[in-house]
């Protein structure tokens, strides 16, 4: 983060960061935490991975497929994609 904190005002679901100017970049940061719990299924005990509600892993694994094998999920970086969106040059009236 290269400027200061702000405050910041929630709206419903909306949150609002107050004015900044033209061509600069805000940054929110959403952390997750991260859990390990251990269960016991039928008599097998397994140990999760838990990244807010989602599942990350499960060890032991499974034997026809690793169930819960979303590593990717586990990290602290957004997986960005670059995506080519149609917007038309004018609005249209429905």
């Amino acid at each position: 983060m290269n400027g200061s904190p702000r405050p910041l005002a929630w709206k419903g679901r909306y949150v609002n960061v107050g004015a900044t100017k033209v061509g600069k970049t805000i940054d929110l940061g959403f952390p997750i935490t991260t859990r390990t719990a251990k269960e016991t299924l039928g008599a097998v005990p397994y140990t999760l991975e838990i990244k807010g509600n989602t599942m990350v892993s499960i060890d032991p694994p499974g034997m026809n497929g690793a169930l819960y094998a979303h590593k990717q999920y586990g990290s602290n970086q957004v997986p960005w994609r670059k995506v080519q969106r149609f917007v038309p040059d004018e609005q249209l009236s429905w």
